[in-house]
């Protein structure tokens, strides 16, 4: 039996809307990049891949259609900003329409984000843990966890865009 697979979104680590939420973007970096590693270790093909709205949901689209998901996790930087309401409707609606079978759960923080993955679609087969262990073991989340434009570094005093 293949791995569940596991599509979890949101905004990168160092999106402009985040630094008043009391979370130094390094700490949210970590907390992502955790919960995807562990997310490999329990037996889930998970991918991590934090865009910003600015970049557009055409971006969201694309890689949602890449390959079929068990679920999408939106986490809760998107989900927590009314300004970003928008935002979390056009990718929930972009779900509910381009991925009918797809399950839509929400975490409270990245910690969080295995509770929420357990609770929703559970491991079907052991040797899915050994198969996805083998995956982190060898790469750890290299390839599995994309940030967008805003992981880019500053140069000349301003971001890239």
């Amino acid at each position: 039996m293949a791995p569940q697979t596991v599509f979890f979104t949101g905004l990168p680590y160092n999106h402009h809307t985040l630094p008043g939420w009391g979370w130094p973007p390094e700490r949210v970096k970590s907390g992502l990049e955790n919960a995807v590693g562990i997310l490999l270790k329990e037996g889930y093909d998970a991918i991590g891949y934090f865009i910003a709205p600015e970049q557009g949901i055409k971006v969201f689209e694309d890689k949602l259609l890449e390959q079929h998901w068990d679920a999408v996790i939106i986490g809760w930087g998107v989900r927590g900003n009314p300004e970003l309401t928008p935002w979390l409707e056009d990718m929930v609606n972009c779900i509910h329409e381009k991925a009918l079978k797809t399950k839509i759960m929400f975490n409270w923080n990245p910690e969080s984000t295995i509770d929420t993955v357990r609770r929703n679609i559970p491991v079907r087969d052991e040797s899915d843990i050994v198969a996805m262990r083998a995956v982190f073991e060898k790469s750890g989340i290299e390839g599995r966890i994309t940030f967008g434009k805003y992981d880019m570094p500053e140069e000349n005093g301003s971001k890239n865009a």
